[in-house]
């Protein structure tokens, strides 16, 4: 198995809110994401799955593949300034990944590649 770590940052949350169109306050005000019972900013969910998919695939031995399936579940949230490490088997074609936060499960699934 291999890990890798990436953090979720201010930056992240809101060039992904520009890219995406998705500017729901409880990824960009900490009152607003206090209000739904959050105690910080969350990150999108959308946006963790392509930090998992980017760090992966930079850490894996891939060779011309691309997701043909991608799933992922979400356990719980991810929020600014978290650092999540991704664990992750490589069984050609399938990637088994799970992600975790401060010892706590935040994200789990596989990704089935395809040859390009």
């Amino acid at each position: 198995m291999k890990s890798v770590t990436f953090k979720i940052t201010q930056q992240d949350i809101e060039q992904y809110a520009l890219l995406s169109g998705d500017f729901n306050p409880i990824h960009l005000d900490k009152e607003a994401a206090n209000s739904h019972g959050f105690p910080d900013k969350i990150a999108h969910g959308m946006m963790t799955m392509a930090k998992v998919w980017s760090v992966i695939s930079q850490e894996a031995t891939l060779s011309h593949s691309v997701p043909l399936i991608y799933d992922m579940t979400f356990s719980a949230p991810v929020y600014i300034n978290d650092e999540v490490t991704i664990t992750f088997m490589e069984q050609y074609p399938t990637l088994r990944y799970e992600g975790k936060c401060k010892s706590k499960i935040v994200a789990k699934g596989k990704i089935i590649l395809n040859e390009k």
